[in-house]
This record gives structure tokens, C-alpha cells and sequence, in this order.
């Protein structure tokens, strides 16, 4: 049996989960319910009109059944991008994000996650 630091070396190494995407249409229905939830006038939601700048972040969701759910919200098992460790900690370390043009009602999106990079942290906040 590996002792931890071994342990987080061989994943620091190894560890690269596939590429994941996933596509679904920007619909109405969304737009609708943040616009409701922050009190705000419903944008225009007739296809090709645009959304609001970052209510991308309301189409291409992860859905897990509440039963899939740790403590914490997030899947219990960790999801693909949590590496296989002991005691391990969620830590999101940055996105790029770039708006070529503007996202539209009818707009089919595709979102592609992956793991650019892996490090092992030592102290007190890995």
C-alpha cells in the first residue's frame, strides 16, 4: 500500500479524465424563471432574441438526482473532474470565458469541460 504523498504524486501524474461535453437549445422557460427570481422585466424571448450577458450559466447543467447528492450539494462521489483521493476537497481553479457573439433564444450551445491541468497542494488550503 502507497503512503498519501505517493499516493497524490501518482495522480498528480496520471490522473486525465476525458474531455466531457454536452449540447442542449437555449429555451424561453429559463430565461423566464432568473428574470422572476431577481424581480428583473423579462427580456425580449422571441427566437434569435439575445440573452442578457452571462444567463448562459442557465442551459448545459449537470442534473443529479438528489439521491446522487453529498452534504456539501455537489455529487457524493465527486463527479468526473474529482480526482480518486483520500479526503479530497473541491478547489476550482480559474475559467476563461469568451463571448464571440451573442447567444440567442433557438441557439444550440455545446459545453466542453476538462481538466487542463492537475497540482497537488500542501498547507492549509490544499
Amino acid at each position: 500500500m502507497s503512503s498519501a504523498p505517493e499516493h497524490f504524486a501518482a495522480v498528480e501524474a496520471d490522473w486525465r479524465p476525458e474531455p466531457v461535453e454536452a449540447t442542449e437549445f437555449v429555451t424561453a422557460a429559463p430565461v423566464r424563471a432568473l428574470a422572476g427570481l431577481f424581480d428583473q422585466p423579462v427580456p425580449a424571448l422571441g427566437v434569435g432574441d439575445p440573452l442578457p450577458p452571462l444567463w448562459h450559466w442557465l442551459y448545459v447543467l449537470d442534473r443529479p438526482a438528489q439521491a446522487d447528492l453529498g452534504e456539501d450539494g455537489h455529487p457524493r462521489d465527486g463527479g468526473l473532474f474529482l480526482p480518486p483521493l483520500p479526503d479530497r476537497r473541491r478547489m476550482f481553479g480559474g475559467g476563461r470565458l469568451e463571448f464571440r457573439a451573442p447567444i440567442r433564444i433557438g441557439d444550440l450551445l455545446t459545453r466542453r469541460s476538462e481538466v487542463a491541468r492537475v497540482r497537488v497542494r500542501h498547507g492549509g488550503s490544499g
